[in-house]
């Protein structure tokens, strides 16, 4: 079974973010995914946020 660790890495830019995700999968091989987010101020989605990119740093 693999792991994840959540970096407490949140980089807040108004109404966008930026998180890093590292993956260590079973075999040992470590990735890690960078989140770009952006805060939603209108709809069902409201004060939430989405994500509108995941990339491999």
């Amino acid at each position: 079974m693999g792991r994840t660790r959540f970096l407490p890495r949140v980089k807040p830019m108004g109404f966008r973010a930026v998180t890093a995700v590292t993956v260590t999968g079973p075999g040992g091989r470590i990735v890690t995914y960078l989140f770009e987010l952006s805060l939603q101020s209108t709809g069902t989605f409201r004060d939430c946020w989405t994500t509108d990119s995941v990339t491999v740093e």
